[in-house]
C-alpha cells in the first residue's frame, strides 16, 4: 500500500527539519569551538605581553638602581678620610658594576627596534661613566681630598643624571609596548565578538 501524499510530506518535514536543527548544532558547536579558541589566544597573548613587560621593568629598574647606588658608592669613596673604608668603597661600586653588566646583558636581548637607538646611548654613556671612573679609583687621599668633590660635582652626578634620563626614556617606551599589546589583544576579542554575533544572527535566521 502505497504512503499517502499526507504521510510523504510529514516525513518530508521531519527530515528538514532534523537536518536544520542538526545544522543548527553544528554551528553552534563551531562558534563555541571558535570562541573557546580565541579566547586562549587571547589570554596567552596577554600573558605574554605582561609577563615581557614585567620582565623588561623589572631589568630596568635594576639598572636604575645599580646606577643610582653607584653615585652614591664614588662619593663615599671619594670623601672617606680612611684608606680601609674608602677601599670598603671601591670594592662596592665594582660589585655594583658587575650586576649593572649583567642587566645591561640581560636587557639588550628585550631590546626592540623602537629602543634600539636610546639603548645604544646608554650603553655609550655607561662605558664612557666607567672609564671616567677607573683613573679614579686608583687616587691616593691626598689626590681624594684634593680633587673629589669637584670630580663629584662635575663628572658623576652630570653623567648619573643623563642616563637616569635615558633609562626613563626606555622606560616610557617600554610602557608605550604593553599599550601597544594590550591594543591588539582588545582587537582580537572584539574580532572574535563579531564572529560570535555573526554566527548568532544565522543561527537564528535558520
Amino acid at each position: 500500500m502505497m504512503p499517502s501524499r499526507k504521510s510523504q510530506l510529514a516525513v518530508n518535514s521531519r527530515v528538514v527539519l532534523m537536518a536544520g536543527f542538526g545544522g543548527l548544532l553544528l554551528l553552534m558547536a563551531f562558534s563555541g569551538l571558535d570562541s573557546i579558541q580565541a579566547l586562549g589566544h587571547i589570554q596567552t597573548a596577554n600573558d605574554e605581553i605582561r609577563d615581557e613587560f614585567l620582565r623588561r621593568t623589572r631589568v630596568l629598574e635594576r639598572i636604575r638602581g645599580d646606577l643610582y647606588i653607584s653615585g652614591t658608592y664614588v662619593r663615599d669613596y671619594l670623601l672617606e678620610p680612611e684608606s680601609g673604608k674608602a677601599e670598603g668603597h671601591r670594592y662596592s661600586l665594582l660589585e655594583s658594576r658587575r650586576d649593572m653588566d649583567a642587566a645591561v646583558a640581560e636587557y639588550r636581548t628585550l631590546v626592540n627596534v623602537q629602543e634600539e637607538t636610546p639603548f645604544r646611548g646608554l650603553t655609550r654613556e655607561l662605558a664612557d661613566y666607567w672609564s671616567v671612573l677607573e683613573p679614579v679609583l686608583q687616587w691616593d687621599p691626598a689626590q681624594r681630598r684634593a680633587h673629589g668633590y669637584l670630580f663629584l660635582r662635575d663628572e658623576v652626578f652630570p653623567r648619573r643624571q643623563s642616563m637616569l634620563g635615558i633609562a626613563d626614556q626606555i622606560g616610557e617606551l617600554n610602557g608605550a609596548q604593553l599599550s601597544a599589546g594590550k591594543a591588539k589583544v582588545e582587537a582580537s576579542f572584539r574580532q572574535s565578538r563579531r564572529r560570535l554575533g555573526l554566527t548568532i544572527a544565522v543561527a537564528i535566521g535558520l
